[in-house]
């Protein structure tokens, strides 16, 4: 072996040209599926870093829809089967009640994120992620401080000291890494904390693709403002995970529990307003239509203990399917790769036939030389992958950090470790396997004598031997072309679904808008003070130069995000509805201007204004969709409706605006209708300022921040970025896979090319005294040119025609991810054709130049 390895070093260091394409070509194709795993590995397989966190399991329930109706849960709920719903949020009496069975769980841990807190240390402000967690948190998860001490049993109390643990990357970030900090103090959401801990580097905490900077004990949620109380009994919040006692198994645990939670969950559903009864009605009478009754037994509330060495399962649920088609698209550029330098190799071994034969001669065996043929084959794999491997480590990275940009942001680890290094090594020798094993068997099976003998120039020419030697090498070519189609027509439709998504008329203006949020209530503004706050902050915000107009909106335009309610509509003489139907609409509280200021016109009445009062009669804006639909008429104004109940106060209809996207590019324009928030500042909390200005809206940043510390030093600027850039978030997945489906299928198409320049080049080569002789007889160059040329058109013609039926076939599974095409679309199919069959064919016409350019005593002079 080590002799088959000192012969491949030194036949690489001979041919240094050949040795470099190859493992260029394998670097690019590992590399690239190594990036991929990377991401694959950070987000489906790595287990967190906790002690034993096989041995963990966390806590899922389920129950029918009418049961959970009373359960006001921080985490969505997903279909498990017809009319029952699942959810991992518990309230903090169900977590009291589970911990204690340490008959069952030999601990239990709680814990809820809370990602706009509002950190001040020395002054300076900043928004933080946080979490809220169990006393018995880091213990129960084995994790330790790496400095300090962590939370404790004796932290989580109302009357103990308010403590905080904060992540290293926070403690490097603001404190500079000093051990001092240990008992610094600090405010959290305008409350004073004292540090007692930093927890390791490698801790991210347990929700995948959250990195917590602070945490927090459980009984401090109260203090720093999480609402409703986090102890209320019909507030389900809290993710719950644990261990099991031994000798426990998950069965016994779910028998023991199902009948307690079971009553937890039924004395929380009963409908404690007039909107819960009415939903519940709707949801009964949607059930009767299904064909299913009231719940039975079987049908109460279930617990679920699920594997926690993940942690929750929301990232994994949300992008695994985009991981596993950017996996499969780089499998197959590694797949054309190895075509490619197996094409190489298939050349480089016809040159190499008189050795072979020569070895063979004198007693080599055949398993011998087909051993030292893989040698050489793993051996540039070797460097490929390891060249791979390195780059890789930089494209996770920049992967990660593509996939993160969306308006769904989060963190993850994608440091090599033994997972993916074992990966790419198992993935090189693999591939060298692959590519070397059909070379060094055509290679070694051959006739001594005429391998032997001189050859004459019709060996050379390939006509003698040519279904030996270019046959496979042409098939090779044909699949590479193949594979290249197939990886562009994908490219194509997800770059046509980017371009038409960006081509969607939005009903607003967003050029040059500045957006940012703030979050008062954070710093102790509620009522009267919070709403003093902003009109005083919009007012001056509004009367600087360059800002043509301001406004505030409790839900940002185009952001994923949406606020529901129903209403009750009077006197809908005329249209599809009855009286007193309830119908749902899309609602958002804004500030007067807000139309203005986004660029949605008002077509009918008037804007909010000034005579818009607290004590006046309450006023609202629908859009074009509401007033046509629910109204039967586009001009409602002067209209009254009931919202949400009928013991609520009328509402007027004041305004018309023209129809707006609402939460994403791609859904339709939903019934919309905005309100004042002076007339209804309950649950303001966080708003979003929009800011249109006269130039460029990223110059007015300093000058939003100088206002804001201004009015109170412990507000920080909240996602700070123009509207174009929010709506650009919500495309982040489009423009993923338009990015990195177009940047493979052009490696690609680059290495399918070069297997076509390579086969054609040594064909000619072969070939040279044929073709002096044939222009010796009086052929044209042009006659040569086509010559060669029609074999590159050959190619590329068969392997499209191979790879259509495949593309049309594969391109299926991506239906849900398109918009405004099929997958089928025909004038994407026909260009990624025809490009392929151009390049194809310019690579073909550097050969044929060349063949052209032979002089015919030259070439008969060389025999």
């Amino acid at each position: 072996m080590l002799h088959d390895l000192r012969y491949a070093v030194r036949l690489i260091r001979r041919s240094p040209g050949f040795a470099l394409v190859v493992i260029l070509s394998l670097a690019l194709g590992i590399g690239a599926n190594t990036a991929i795993f990377s991401l694959v590995d950070a987000v489906l397989i790595r287990s967190l870093p906790v002690k034993d966190p096989g041995g963990l399991v966390l806590l899922q329930w389920s129950a029918r829809r009418t049961e959970m109706m009373g359960v006001r849960a921080t985490r969505g709920s997903s279909s498990l089967n017809a009319g029952r719903r699942t959810a991992t949020a518990f309230s903090y009496a169900a977590y009291e009640q589970l911990r204690a069975r340490q008959d069952l769980f030999s601990t239990l841990v709680a814990f809820a994120s809370d990602p706009r807190m509002t950190l001040v240390v020395d002054g300076d402000a900043s928004v933080v992620d946080a979490q809220y967690v169990s006393g018995n948190f880091f213990a129960g998860l084995g994790v330790r401080t790496m400095a300090g001490r962590p939370i404790s049993d004796e932290d989580d109390h109302l009357a103990a000291p308010p403590v905080a643990v904060i992540s290293a990357a926070l403690w490097k970030r603001r404190l500079g890494g000093d051990a001092s900090a240990i008992g610094k103090a600090i405010t959290l959401n305008g409350k004073p904390r004292t540090v007692i801990g930093v927890a390791p580097a490698e801790f991210l905490g347990v929700q995948p693709g959250e990195a917590p900077d602070v945490w927090v004990p459980l009984a401090a949620a109260g203090e720093l403002g999480w609402d409703p109380p986090p102890r209320e009994s019909t507030f389900w919040w809290l993710i719950l995970m644990g261990r099991l006692a031994p000798g426990v198994t998950a069965a016994q645990a779910r028998a023991a529990i199902d009948p307690a939670l079971a009553d937890l969950v039924n004395a929380e559903s009963k409908p404690r307003t007039t909107a819960d009864l009415d939903r519940l009605r709707s949801i009964r009478a949607e059930e009767a239509r299904a064909g299913r009754g009231p719940a039975a037994a079987q049908d109460r509330a279930r617990l679920a203990l699920l594997p926690g060495r993940q942690g929750p399962d929301q990232l994994r649920r949300q992008f695994s399917s985009a991981l596993l088609i950017l996996m499969s698209i780089v499998a197959l550029v590694l797949l054309v790769a190895c075509a490619n330098v197996a094409s190489l190799l298939l050349a480089r071994a016809t040159a190499r036939r008189r050795e072979i034969a020569i070895r063979l001669s004198i007693g080599a065996g055949r398993a011998r030389l087909i051993r030292q043929l893989l040698t050489e084959s793993v051996v540039l794999a070797g460097i490929g992958g390891a060249l791979g491997a390195i780059g890789a480590v930089w494209g996770s990275q920049a992967l990660a950090a593509t996939i993160a940009q969306g308006d769904n942001r989060f963190v993850l680890d994608v440091t090599p470790n033994l997972t993916v290094l074992a990966f790419t090594a198992a993935m090189s020798i693999a591939t060298g396997v692959l590519f070397g094993l059909v070379p060094a068997f055509r290679t070694t099976r051959m006739t001594l004598t005429p391998a032997l003998r001189e050859q004459t120039w019709a060996d050379r020419s390939g006509y003698r031997l040519q279904g030996l030697r270019l046959g496979l090498g042409r098939s090779l070519v044909v699949v590479q072309v193949a594979l290249s189609l197939l990886l562009l027509v994908g490219a194509g439709l997800f770059i046509r679904t980017l371009i038409n998504l960006q081509r969607v008329d939005l009903g607003i203006n967003r050029a040059n808008v500045l957006l940012f949020s703030l979050a008062p209530g954070t710093a102790g503004y509620e009522g009267p003070r919070l709403i003093a706050l902003y009109d005083r902050l919009l007012e001056q915000i509004g009367a600087q130069p360059g800002v043509r107009s301001a406004s505030f909106s409790r839900i940002p335009v185009i952001a994923h995000s949406a606020s529901r309610t129903s209403l009750e509509i009077e006197g809908s003489e005329g249209s599809a509805l009855q009286p007193h139907d309830h119908i749902d609409i899309w609602i958002n509280t804004v500030s007067a201007r807000f139309a203005e200021t986004m660029g949605i016109p008002i077509v009918a009445g008037r804007d909010f204004g000034p005579q818009d009062t607290a004590s006046s009669p309450i006023v609202v804006l629908v859009n074009e969709t509401m007033a046509r639909r629910f109204f039967a008429t586009p001009n409602p104004v002067g209209r009254e409706f009931n919202f949400g109940g009928r013991t609520n106060p009328r509402w007027t209809v004041v305004g018309v605006v023209r129809d707006a996207k609402y939460a994403s590019v791609q859904e339709e324009v939903p019934p919309t209708m905005y309100y004042l928030y002076r007339q209804r500042p309950r649950g303001l909390g966080e708003m979003v300022f929009e800011v249109r200005t006269a130039g460029e809206a990223l110059d007015f940043v300093p000058a939003a921040r100088r206002i804001v510390r201004e009015a109170d030093v412990n507000l920080p600027l909240i996602d700070v970025k123009t509207q174009s850039a929010q709506v650009d978030e919500t495309l982040f997945t489009e423009r993923m896979f338009a990015r990195l489906s177009g940047l493979f299928a052009g490696l690609a198409l680059t290495l399918a090319c070069v297997g076509v320049y390579g086969l054609l080049a040594y064909a000619v080569t072969r070939r040279t005294t044929e073709i002096g002789i044939r222009v010796a007889l009086g052929a044209q160059r042009g006659d040569v040119v086509w010559m060669i040329l029609r074999e590159a058109l050959a190619l590329a013609a068969i392997g499209v025609a191979i790879g259509l039926p495949a593309a049309l076939a594969a391109t299926r599974v991506l239906k849900t991810m398109l918009f405004g095409l099929q997958p089928h679309d025909p004038a994407t199919i026909a260009f990624a054709a025809v490009l392929l069959v151009g390049v194809a064919s310019a690579a073909g016409f550097i050969p044929a130049r060349r063949a052209a350019r032979v002089e015919p005593m030259q070439a008969l002079r060389c025999e």
